[in-house]
């Protein structure tokens, strides 16, 4: 479970689950704002978006490409188009 508000969930085709929210811990784990679960609930540690901010929605588009829109500036060493 997350320690704050999940505002955005979505599945990708291999049936793994995006969430997005004002969380800083996920299943007792260091993880902040956006994350990915397996098909079992487990995190998915081998994604690491570390985004700065809160993550309020999640798109995934046909190419498979994660887009995500929220309080954030920044995502890993990415800085976002404002």
């Amino acid at each position: 479970m997350a320690d704050d508000l999940v505002e955005a969930i979505a599945v990708q085709v291999d049936g793994k689950i995006l969430i997005g929210g004002r969380f800083h811990n996920l299943q007792g784990v260091s993880q902040a704002y956006l994350a990915r679960l397996n098909t079992d609930g487990t995190v998915d540690f081998g994604f690491e978006p570390f985004p700065d901010g809160a993550v309020r929605s999640i798109a995934i588009q046909a190419d498979g490409k994660i887009i995500v829109s929220g309080d954030f500036n920044a995502i890993g060493s990415q800085h976002v188009i404002e």
